[in-house]
């Protein structure tokens, strides 16, 4: 018994998008494994070997990733905490000229 064409279709769909899922390809890898001979059960560890590997250099690269933005971030921090000690001096220096100029303006030319 042939079923109604949207049926057919969706599974269609469905057999795709499972062929195309990595997570998946990985289960009915595995699956595979259970059901066949060894040569067979080579290739597939193979390729569970090398899905793990292109995995690891993902995890890797965003690691590296990660670790550049933190140290960016620290120098940028670094940066900010020294223009931040500059202000406080530049302001404590003006404060002192003030205090002189106000000194100053008490006394009068004759």
């Amino acid at each position: 018994m042939v079923g109604k064409p949207e049926e057919h279709s969706n599974k269609e769909r469905l057999a795709t998008e499972w062929a195309n899922l990595p997570y998946l390809n990985s289960v009915r890898t595995t699956a595979i494994l259970k059901n066949s001979d060894g040569a067979m059960k080579e290739l597939m560890a193979n390729d569970l070997t090398e899905t793990s590997k292109r995995v690891a250099e993902e995890q890797t690269a965003t690691t590296d990733e990660i670790s550049n933005n933190i140290r960016s971030i620290n120098d940028t921090v670094q940066g900010t905490a020294r223009s931040a000690q500059e202000s406080a001096a530049s302001a404590q220096q003006l404060s002192v000229l003030e205090e002189q100029q106000r000194l100053v303006g008490q006394f009068k030319l004759v």
